[in-house]
């Protein structure tokens, strides 16, 4: 869920914000943060969509799944880049952890590689996810804040993004 990390290509897309005058995230009521997340509501799969995509941004499920031992892995299939189209597979990794009412992710690395095998889609996935891990680490490390959790339901939204996506995950 850094993402935000995370932009030439959907990759990156998922990790930068807008700024100045283009589309803008359509509202969507919700809670504050929670002040403490309990990490055992945390453990386990998900499964996360955008509450609040841009206008026109295609649907993409992400399946998170954060083990006890600290480790995460999101996985997600996104659409390649025009003209290449095809699709892409994203795995991001690394470690988590609760703080308060945030969950903080370090140590993230990225793999993205075309689905269908293209060769010229493998090598744009390959550079994008290149680009994603020459980040500065502060850069690629995250925090989310944590809106609603129940043993079904994870609702968070990236802490401290202007415009930011309210991302609902289930069981």
């Amino acid at each position: 869920m850094r993402r935000l990390a995370l932009s030439g290509f959907l990759l990156l897309a998922a990790c930068t914000t807008d700024g100045g005058d283009g589309p803008r995230r359509p509202p969507v009521e919700m809670p504050a943060p929670l002040a403490v997340v309990d990490p055992a509501l945390v453990v386990g799969t998900w499964q996360c969509r955008d509450l609040n995509p841009y206008p026109g941004q295609p649907e993409q499920t992400v399946t998170s799944t954060y083990d006890a031992d600290g480790s995460f892995t999101d996985r997600s299939r996104v659409a390649g880049p025009p003209p290449a189209g095809g699709a892409i597979d994203v795995v991001a990794r690394g470690r988590w952890a609760v703080e308060g009412g945030r969950i903080v992710t370090r140590e993230v690395r990225t793999e993205a590689h075309a689905a269908g095998g293209d060769p010229k889609l493998d090598e744009i996935a390959a550079l994008s996810a290149e680009f994603l891990n020459s980040r500065p680490r502060h850069e690629r490390d995250g925090a989310v804040d944590v809106l609603r959790l129940s043993p079904d339901e994870l609702v968070l939204r990236p802490a401290e993004v202007e415009d930011p996506a309210i991302v609902r995950c289930l069981r």
